[in-house]
């Protein structure tokens, strides 16, 4: 009978990794979801306006704009809770099918 293969290191700490991308999914999808529109030079850049400016001037289309960031942030949840609850629970584990999904 042999003896189990010692994980070493890296191996067995690599789960850490993939559970802190996902609090940083967390921490990015946080503003979305509470509807924080940053004011930043993004929107001047692309529009040439600001987020005022474009609440002001058209309201649908600002409307459509913090649609599409609050469902970015949901998604962006979903996938760093999932990424987090595989790397803690199965990843750490070592189950064959984590490797391949995470």
């Amino acid at each position: 009978m042999t003896a189990p293969r010692a994980e070493k290191t890296y191996e067995k700490h690599a789960w850490i990794l993939l559970f802190v991308v996902g609090i940083g999914g967390l921490a990015f999808a946080f503003p979305g979801l509470v509807g924080i529109t940053l004011e930043s030079q993004s929107a001047r850049n692309l529009t040439g306006r600001t987020y005022a400016e474009i609440a002001a001037s058209d309201p649908r289309m600002f409307s459509l704009i913090t649609t599409i960031y609050r469902d970015f942030g949901l998604g962006l949840l979903g996938f760093s809770v999932i990424l987090m609850a595989i790397s803690a629970v199965s990843y750490r584990k070592g189950e064959k099918w984590a490797w391949y999904v995470g």
